[in-house]
């Protein structure tokens, strides 16, 4: 399957709003700081990210299509956004650290995805 991964423009609002309130979240800020994960014009999955120090990124919502779970979307979207967080954060500054850290919060089913993709939980 053919995707590209980029910023969301605002005729995705809504296609990218739907999904997210299909995994109980919603757009956490204006649609052109979100990624959207597009294929044969249609919106798969998206997610924003807020970068909150130079090195520390905060995954704040990421979800994909119904009909688009199971096939390695969610896995190829966070996966592309954890290889440069820098690129999916609009207001990004100073990419030259070599190391950083992506959190999120997660709950559910969402736990085990995280897991998979190489999240490990944080121990109060």
């Amino acid at each position: 399957m053919e995707f590209s991964i980029g910023f969301a423009a605002s005729g995705q609002e809504d296609e990218l709003n739907n999904i997210l309130q299909g995994h109980g979240m919603g757009l956490a800020g204006d649609i052109g700081e979100h990624v959207a994960l597009v294929a044969d014009g249609k919106v798969l999955g998206g997610g924003l990210l807020w970068q909150l120090d130079q090195d520390v990124f905060h995954l704040l919502v990421l979800g994909v299509a119904q009909d688009g779970r199971r096939q390695g979307i969610g896995g190829r979207l966070l996966k592309e956004i954890c290889s440069n967080p820098w690129r999916y954060y609009r207001d990004a500054s100073d990419c030259s650290v070599s190391q950083f850290r992506i959190t999120t919060m997660a709950r559910g089913t969402a736990v085990a995805f995280y897991r998979k993709c190489g999240f490990k939980i944080c121990e109060p």
